[in-house]
């Protein structure tokens, strides 16, 4: 198969809400495959439907940019608040096909058109070639550039990541960026269990990042679904870290999601959680990021994900993730006066008060305050 040329009927998929991790409306893939062949890659599972054989194979959609074109100017209600998300998915948008095609370079230059705010995530240094297009998109709006890693070891993630640009050569680029006033993040994710997930690792992860000028890392353990991902990830590390496999696969087959059993997950956690506040990094992207991007529904939905989130690092239950998912249905606005916020579910007293507080002021100091590891 290798690289074929399709054209699909719609690019730009459009979510139900804000998602509070990367800060994203909506998205696309330009690519669907991927030739990175990460040996981690959930893109593998029979559920994204990825025709072709995952790692050799890539479907590139050639009328990507016109496809966009068309949705944007089409839709009736303007986009949700957020972040458009260039990248993710089934497929790096700067993977190496880009080199020739530039299809992440001619949507960038259209959603500049549009004055959109723009959130590329990537493995790849190949953005770097469009910094001038991201100045650009940042006269006009926002622009945020974000890299997954595995870890920050060039010699593991060089077996985990094959076709991917060295830790390295990642941290380098994001330093550049940053030098160049283009905000910058890092996913440190997914962490490998046994391979990547060692204290002094992670610690390193946060202090490279810390060093480069990254704004924030949201760290998380490996999903690995039974079938096709699991079979192939199974085959790459029998080989490189037989030792570790047996250890590996007993993590994993308790969940339908793909998840590591809990007391793995709260271990991992525990490690990042130390990390980060060593670093003073957050866990999550600041709201100084996003929070003109955002209606004050959205806000306040977002800034209660991550409210449960930080709170569960912490080992404290909470009903902020409830209060979250109430709050992005609600029909009325909060700032309005038909909203009681005494009626939304999950929603008491503490927490009355501070959307009270978000309604008024755009800011909430409690949050804040975990964020940055004040409390």
């Amino acid at each position: 198969m290798g690289v074929v040329q399709s054209r699909p009927k719609s690019i730009l998929r459009v979510g139900k809400r804000v998602d509070s991790w990367f800060l994203s409306c909506c998205g696309m893939n330009v690519y669907r495959g991927c030739l990175h062949d990460c040996i981690y890659c959930d893109g593998r599972a029979e559920k994204y439907r990825v025709s072709g054989e995952f790692g050799s194979d890539v479907s590139v959609k050639i009328n990507a940019v016109q496809l966009l074109k068309k949705q944007l100017e089409s839709r009736r209600k303007p986009l949700p608040g957020g972040f458009v998300m260039v990248g993710g998915g089934v497929g790096d948008s700067y993977q190496s096909v880009e080199k020739d095609y530039e299809l992440s370079r001619k949507i960038l230059n259209l959603l500049r058109m549009k004055s959109l705010p723009v959130h590329v995530l990537t493995k790849s240094t190949l953005v770097s070639r469009d910094s001038d297009v991201l100045h650009q998109i940042q006269k006009r709006n926002k622009v945020l550039v974000s890299c997954s890693f595995s870890c920050v070891d060039d010699e593991i993630a060089s077996v985990l990541e094959p076709n991917v640009p060295l830790p390295s050569k990642r941290l380098e680029m994001l330093s550049t960026l940053h030098d160049e006033g283009i905000d910058v993040g890092m996913y440190l994710l997914p962490i490998v269990p046994f391979i990547s997930d060692d204290k002094s690792q992670i610690d390193a992860a946060f202090r490279q990042a810390k060093k480069c000028g990254v704004r924030f890392v949201v760290a998380d353990s490996m999903t690995l679904k039974s079938g096709r991902q699991m079979d192939f990830f199974k085959e790459k590390v029998s080989k490189m870290w037989p030792e570790k496999i047996g250890s590996i696969l007993e993590l994993y087959g308790h969940d339908v999601y793909g998840s590591p059993k809990r007391t793995y997950a709260s271990k991992l956690y525990e490690a990042t959680f130390s990390a980060a506040k060593k670093t003073g990094l957050p866990s999550r992207m600041p709201p100084d990021i996003y929070s003109d991007l955002l209606s004050i529904n959205e806000l306040v939905s977002v800034i209660f994900d991550h409210l449960f989130y930080l709170l569960s690092l912490r080992g404290k239950k909470s009903s902020f993730g409830y209060a979250s998912y109430a709050i992005s249905k609600l029909s009325c606005s909060l700032d309005s006066a038909q909203c009681n916020y005494a009626d939304i579910g999950g929603v008491g007293p503490f927490s009355e008060k501070l959307i009270d507080e978000i309604v008024k002021t755009k800011r909430c100091k409690y949050y804040e305050d975990l964020l940055f590891y004040k409390k």
